[in-house]
């Protein structure tokens, strides 16, 4: 009986450390995380604009769970707007860590008034997913 017990308790030992082991190369396992996790685009709405006025807004895109370069790509936007100065930020503070924010500024003049559509799309280099988003931005 004392060997049985002996056996048992090693064998479980050996099992809770591979466990472990497993457990952390998940963990660290970045391939396997680039075919679940993808960036999103953050920004919802847009503030409201004035045909020929300035406009200027925030829009950002984001990837929690991994530290990479995210990167935002306008497939449609309104005349007279533009994407510009887009900088990026690792591990921000009110994030679950690591994380990855792009944030970039949309600038320009609209040209024509209406509700209209800015149409994003964020990814991240090696990543299967992308996501394209729309966001609503009515021009008076």
């Amino acid at each position: 009986m004392n060997k049985f017990w002996k056996f048992t308790t090693i064998l479980l030992a050996v099992v809770a450390c591979l466990s472990i082991l497993f457990g952390i190369y998940k963990f660290f396992d970045t391939k396997s995380k680039m075919t679940r996790l993808m960036p999103t685009v953050g920004t919802a709405a847009l503030p409201q604009g004035s045909v020929n006025q300035y406009y200027e807004a925030q829009v950002s895109a984001v990837l929690v769970g991994i530290k990479r370069q995210v990167k935002l790509e306008v497939i449609s936007i309104p005349s007279g707007l533009a994407l510009k100065d887009c900088s990026m930020v690792y591990n921000l503070v009110s994030l679950p860590k690591p994380n990855s924010v792009v944030n970039c500024s949309i600038i320009g003049y609209p040209d024509f008034s209406g509700l209209q559509e800015v149409i994003l799309r964020s990814s991240s280099k090696g990543f299967v997913n992308a996501t394209r988003s729309e966001i609503p931005i009515l021009v008076n």
